[in-house]
């Protein structure tokens, strides 16, 4: 809070702050069996979140105003199921953290994608570095999440906050690349 008391009150901030992501694979209790955090408990953390700043931010423009993203997390984990997808009650990971919040508290629903593929044989950056299956899993994961997020408010942007068609950002001598940036949709 003492930040946020801070930005608030800093007329140079105006310009330079564009907003807040809340996540970053906070969901690892999926994959790893480590602790992760619950979609509810993360999207109540963002909707706090976004109630201190809509007091604290006040005085700014709408306009102005910190924008609100996450959950920032995997958006297909092997195959093309989202992360806790649960087919009778048809809720994953996303529409989980969605339903936390309230219409309006997000500006963006954030997601990673990298080369999951399903095929057990495939061996990341050897078999995955062009290949098209993998990379065509990224338009396949925007296209499911924008179902998602149209489903809660429609006006929802879909941010890829990271992605690469080999895992960890690439591997010598055959790709380093990696991308952090915006696909809105």
């Amino acid at each position: 809070e003492p930040f946020l008391r801070f930005a608030a009150g800093c007329d140079a901030c105006k310009k330079a702050l564009y907003g807040f992501e809340l996540g970053n694979e906070l969901d690892t209790h999926v994959y790893h069996n480590c602790d992760g955090v619950e979609p509810e408990a993360l999207g109540a953390d963002m909707q706090a979140l976004a109630n201190l700043n809509a007091k604290l931010f006040s005085a700014w423009s709408p306009a102005a105003r910190p924008k609100h993203a996450g959950p920032d997390i995997a958006a297909f984990t092997g195959t093309t199921a989202m992360p806790d997808e649960d087919a009778a009650t048809g809720s994953n990971y996303f529409s989980r953290y969605l339903n936390a919040t309230t219409p309006g508290t997000l500006s963006a629903m954030t997601f990673h994608q990298y080369t999951y593929c399903d095929r057990g044989s495939d061996i990341p950056g050897l078999d995955t570095v062009i290949d098209l299956d993998c990379l065509a899993r990224l338009k396949a994961a925007g296209t499911s999440l924008k179902q998602v997020s149209n489903a809660y408010d429609r006006s929802l942007e879909l941010w890829v906050g990271e992605s690469s068609n080999e895992w960890t950002g690439g591997l010598p001598n055959r790709s380093d690349v990696f991308f952090d940036g915006f696909c809105c949709g």
